[in-house]
């Protein structure tokens, strides 16, 4: 076990060693920016335990990737194996359950505890096998193999619009709505090959437009069919549901932009502070956007004429 642990220690070294920081600083960084984003997400919003649960829940099955699974079982060999996954999802829900007692949600701090052990079992559904014909054009590709690795997301969001009904909660179906609108974010956010830019005749910036214009397209497939329903069924949220339609556009954006200023790598640490930044603190998206643009269309230049 402890052979293990101190391998992922090293790997996340090295990982924060590739974004420019030395391990000590990113950490703090890490958990800076944890706490900062909890005390927001808990003091402001009704809905921050169940956000808490679902990112927890999201968080075990990158863990559990059927690819890693397999990983743990050869190096680790059968006896090992449930040692080594028990004590990893423990120490994922840990920060989790922690805030969530801070803030005196008794109820919800077990509950992630059991989430937890239950993503040990999860089934191969929630591991991004099922594949669907959807409505989105193969180019780009974001959607199309976000929305097929994620399908199960689908699920959860229509348990707490239904659940918003029933109980007679409205923002526990608004809330529903906004997890959809930020799946993009996600999706948008994958790193293609070079040849995939090779295949564009355009400037840096007609490519960026049309990016924007069909990412816009495809989450107004997505999202505006259940905003328009939550519209008339609870039209005392109408702007709580607009509001959310518009953050949801202003962080695929956000995500879109970071990536292509930071291609052909992942989204590097500077860029994904900015990101989340502006969407918890909106206003910030004002300058977020034009700084990532400018980014983007400056490092474009290398692979668009």
């Amino acid at each position: 076990m402890g052979e293990f642990t101190g391998i992922q220690w090293r790997r996340l070294q090295r990982y924060l060693r590739s974004l420019g920081l030395h391990p000590v600083v990113g950490l703090c960084i890490l958990i800076l920016l944890f706490s900062l984003l909890s005390w927001r997400l808990m003091v402001s919003y009704s809905w921050g335990p169940y956000v808490y649960l679902l990112l927890m829940v999201y968080l075990g099955q990158l863990l559990g990737r059927p690819v890693r699974r397999h990983a743990i079982r050869q190096w680790s060999g059968p006896g090992y194996y449930w040692r080594i996954r028990l004590w990893e999802q423990l120490l994922l829900s840990l920060p989790f359950v922690l805030v969530l007692l801070i803030f005196k949600d008794w109820w919800f701090g077990p509950m992630a505890v059991l989430l937890s052990l239950f993503s040990l079992w999860t089934p191969p559904v929630f591991q991004g096998r099922l594949s669907l014909n959807l409505p989105f054009g193969k180019k780009p590709f974001e959607y199309t193999t976000g929305l097929r690795k994620h399908i199960w997301l689908l699920l959860v969001v229509l348990f707490f619009v239904v659940t918003g009904f029933v109980v007679a909660n409205p923002g526990l179906s608004v809330f529903g709505f906004t997890i959809l609108m930020l799946l993009p974010m996600g999706w948008v956010g994958q790193i293609e090959p070079v040849t995939y830019l090779w295949q564009h005749c355009q400037t840096p910036a007609a490519f960026l437009w049309q990016k924007w214009l069909t990412g816009l397209e495809h989450l107004c497939y997505l999202g505006l069919p259940l905003a328009v329903f939550l519209g008339v069924m609870l039209p005392e949220m109408s702007l709580a549901i607009a509001v959310v339609f518009v953050v949801g556009v202003g962080a695929q954006s956000a995500v879109l932009l970071a990536k292509y200023a930071s291609y052909p790598r992942d989204i590097d640490f500077v860029h994904a502070i900015l990101v989340a930044t502006g969407i918890v603190f909106l206003p910030v998206l004002v300058v977020v956007l034009p700084f990532l643009g400018r980014k983007a269309l400056a490092n474009l230049k290398q692979y668009l004429p």
